[in-house]
């Protein structure tokens, strides 16, 4: 588990806030439009309108809370000279109490951008290759109150009132970091927009246009090049299955006790946690308690990655579609948003070396040279060989992707194997899209 990380610790002193409670029930409502409503355009808008209000206020009362917390650590400086220390206990409870409010409100701004990848997710038929491409920038900043932003509010309820199509605020999400705009049409063509406030023409802005020009086209074709070399869709026939059937059964054992565990398969154990059920104080050793034991396959020599539903260590999220779109009800999703559900992963590399070894693959696992907990997989038939990182495995264990799919999917790389050489490798499932709301 990765339960004693400071993001934990931070995140259990929240729950409890009457504010955040009610958070969690709003995130259930725009999940529930965004599940439902996206084949409406107004709704659409309206979600995002409501979503970038939430962010700035969140960003402003932050900024409120900071200097708060500047001014009692003035006031604190004052009472250790003076050795006031009854005083000083209390002004140590007030920076604990800001402190709780200042991640109350980092953790509405972490929401807005999970579920601006929930509608993402949905505009771009959960297409990884795009979502990938889209993905490959900086990560972006804070949204901020300026003439820009109105300029881009504008042209989405432009596009929702004139043309009746499909607009998402790209800095509203963590998945899109190309323009200010990506809209889809009736007919399902899409297009990038930056929207500027003034009409200055530089060097960065007809790069920009250039990006946005090769993008468009690699919607349309499936095909693009740029200064990193030729990109080109590989799309999987594969049946996309998982593992949210078997995950339901874990989850409603959870709401019971507050956790359970349970083996997907002998390489994937996941548990469940919902901290309101479990004892205050308690956490980690009800997790020592409760745990599922080892699976006797298991071994203390086998490497084994952690991955889970909120802390996004390791996470890369274009790879991964987010917690509120898995196949499970709203209510659950809500919770898994808000860390009032979290669901642990763990993947047992060695165990699946040995499965993927029966279906005539060789497999090399290698720790990368600076992280400890970071591997590189790789697998080789005949002269083929294809290198997964750390990021990509956390695919198969935060989608819960079937042991079938996993399978037939290298089939596939193989006998297209000529293609994969030839080209910058980005793949997407047909399918993809049947397997989440």
């Amino acid at each position: 588990m990765i339960l004693d990380s400071k993001e934990y610790r931070k995140l259990f002193s929240v729950l409890d806030l009457p504010q955040y409670r009610e958070w969690e029930e709003i995130v259930e409502d725009y999940l529930l439009t965004i599940r439902k409503r996206l084949n409406n355009s107004w709704a659409l808008y309206k979600v995002q309108e409501s979503l970038v209000s939430d962010t700035i206020k969140a960003q402003d009362y932050q900024k409120l809370c900071d200097e708060n917390v500047d001014n009692i650590k003035n006031v604190i400086s004052q009472l250790v000279n003076e050795k006031k220390n009854e005083e000083l206990k209390e002004k140590n409870q007030e920076i604990n109490d800001w402190a709780r409010t200042i991640k109350f409100s980092q953790l509405i701004r972490k929401t807005v951008r999970n579920l601006g990848d929930c509608i993402a997710w949905k505009l771009l038929d959960y297409n990884r290759a795009w979502i990938g491409v889209l993905g490959n920038k900086e990560p972006i900043g804070k949204i901020e109150t300026s003439e820009s932003l109105l300029h881009e509010l504008t042209e989405l309820y432009n596009h929702t009132m004139t043309d009746n199509n499909f607009a998402l605020l790209n800095d509203l999400t963590n998945v899109i970091r190309v323009s200010d705009i990506i809209v889809k049409t009736r007919t399902g063509e899409y297009a990038l927009q930056e929207i500027k406030s003034s009409t200055n023409q530089n060097k960065r802005t007809k790069k920009q246009e250039t990006t946005r020009k090769n993008l468009t086209d690699f919607f349309k074709t499936g095909k693009m090049s740029d200064e990193n070399g030729d990109w080109e869709i590989t799309n999987f026939t594969t049946p996309f299955k998982t593992y949210f059937e078997e995950l339901t059964d874990v989850f409603v054992k959870a709401e019971k006790s507050g956790l359970a565990s349970g083996y997907l398969e002998d390489f994937l154990q996941v548990d469940v946690f919902i901290p309101d059920k479990v004892p205050k104080n308690a956490t980690e050793k009800y997790f020592e308690d409760n745990s599922l034991p080892s699976h006797p396959k298991w071994s203390k020599k086998h490497r084994v990655l952690p991955f889970d539903t909120f802390s996004e260590l390791k996470l890369d999220f274009r790879h991964h579609v987010p917690p509120g779109l898995f196949p499970l009800p709203v209510e659950w999703c809500a919770k898994l948003s808000t860390g009032y559900a979290v669901i642990f992963s763990s993947l047992n590399l060695n165990i699946l070396a040995e499965q993927l070894t029966h279906h005539k693959w060789h497999v090399e696992i290698a720790t990368t040279k600076d992280e400890i907990m970071d591997y590189t997989y790789k697998l080789s038939r005949g002269k083929f060989t294809q290198t997964f990182s750390t990021k990509l495995i956390g695919c198969l264990a935060l989608q819960f992707m079937h042991k079938e799919t996993i399978l037939m999917m290298l089939e596939e790389m193989f006998e297209n194997k000529h293609k994969v050489e030839n080209t910058k490798y980005l793949f997407c499932f047909e399918d993809e899209k049947n397997a989440y709301v």
